[in-house]
């Protein structure tokens, strides 16, 4: 029987990681979820399904069918958005990321929400001279981007913290899925062990009709009761839809600031 194995794929680890733990918040802590990059995805074949973002799409596709893999639409939670409509009016916000894409993608996300009176400015850093890296980074005040990049991975980095002035704010963006991934996210799994549970069944009862002991009959009969008892207290559970439909306004791990953000509230 096919081993139950998820792979969250990204360019690098702290973006797999990011796919993972968003992966988590939908469907649990107990379903395992294993990181992969999207490089070495020829190592990585033994998967029921790859949840990746839409870059990685394509690296997967030669080797992935279709049906295995899921686009996972990351979004800021609301969190974000509140501590960077607490910036003062008018002020240079850098935008830190590694590629010009998303960096455009988040600022007309703000926007959308209705962030408008600050200077979003781009700041890809892998698209540009480290000399000029350098050089923005001494000028930024307030920094926002993913909060995978705006740690010790890449901005707090020895390459990059000796530019950084000694009162920058950094504003990290927690990603969390949409609710459309999670509902093709729980839609594939549910679908896979459906076929799963079901042929486990089928086996089992051509395993019953070869028993003839009564003692034996019996346990079996108790212990299906038992079982028939967890799945009832397990349909009384929150949905994994639900779950991701509260994660994009505040995941627990969102309610302990951090010193930028306490450094924010208190200017």
């Amino acid at each position: 029987m096919m081993e139950f194995k998820i792979y969250a794929v990204g360019s690098n680890p702290f973006l797999a990681q990011e796919i993972r733990d968003a992966v988590r918040l939908i469907v649990g802590p107990d379903i395992p979820v294993s990181t992969c990059l999207g490089g070495d995805i020829i190592n990585c074949l033994d998967g029921i399904l790859y949840v990746c973002n839409q870059s990685q799409y394509v690296r997967l596709k030669p080797y992935i069918p279709d049906d295995k893999i899921i686009v996972l639409n990351l979004m800021p939670t609301s969190h974000f958005y509140v501590q960077v409509a607490s910036i003062p009016a008018g002020s240079d916000v850098y935008v830190f990321n590694n590629k010009s894409p998303y960096i455009e993608t988040l600022i007309e996300s703000c926007k959308s929400m209705g962030i408008t009176n600050i200077n979003f400015i781009p700041l890809p850093y892998s698209e540009m001279p480290e000399k000029d890296v350098s050089r923005m980074l001494r000028k930024a005040r307030f920094i926002i981007g993913v909060d995978y990049l705006l740690n010790e991975n890449v901005l707090l980095s020895e390459k990059y913290i000796r530019f950084l002035r000694y009162d920058t704010v950094r504003i990290g963006a927690r990603r969390v899925g949409a609710v459309s991934s999670a509902c093709e996210l729980v839609t594939k799994i549910n679908r896979f062990l459906f076929q799963q549970v079901t042929g486990k069944l089928a086996r089992f009862v051509d395993l019953l009709e070869g028993i003839d002991d009564t003692q034996s009959l019996f346990d079996l009969y108790q212990k299906l009761n038992d079982l028939s008892k967890g799945l009832e207290e397990l349909s009384g559970k929150s949905s994994s839809i639900e779950k991701s439909m509260i994660n994009q306004i505040a995941p627990k791990t969102l309610f302990q600031p951090t010193d930028q953000e306490d450094n924010l509230t208190r200017d």
